[in-house]
């Protein structure tokens, strides 16, 4: 019976270390994340959207979005869904965005 509650403790411990993890800052994603949203600035000048491209991926790093956010912002296909991943950030993180992006 030890064994068997010490087999259950130490599988919760994983479980619970993994989900922490899986809403870690994930900053590595965030040129993904600026390659991904610099597709529809199209109207930009090549200057322009580069600018912009950076200050995206800096706000990202800046204010750790999670790797739930920088994998929504990356798969987005669209305006609309892009929007929906904007939802998801902080209203501090949002602030930021909205900067990076001259708003």
């Amino acid at each position: 019976m030890p064994n068997l509650a010490r087999s259950i403790t130490i599988a919760a411990l994983f479980a619970f270390a993994a989900c922490g993890k899986s809403d870690a800052p994930k900053t590595a994603d965030c040129p993904a994340v600026g390659a991904a949203l610099g597709q529809g600035l199209k109207k930009l000048s090549d200057e322009e959207r580069a600018t912009a491209i950076t200050r995206i991926v800096e706000t990202c790093r800046n204010d750790g979005w999670t790797g739930a956010q920088t994998a929504c912002f990356a798969n987005a296909k669209s305006g609309a869904d892009a929007g929906k991943c904007a939802g998801t950030l902080t209203p501090t993180q949002a602030s930021s965005f909205k900067v990076a992006l001259g708003r």
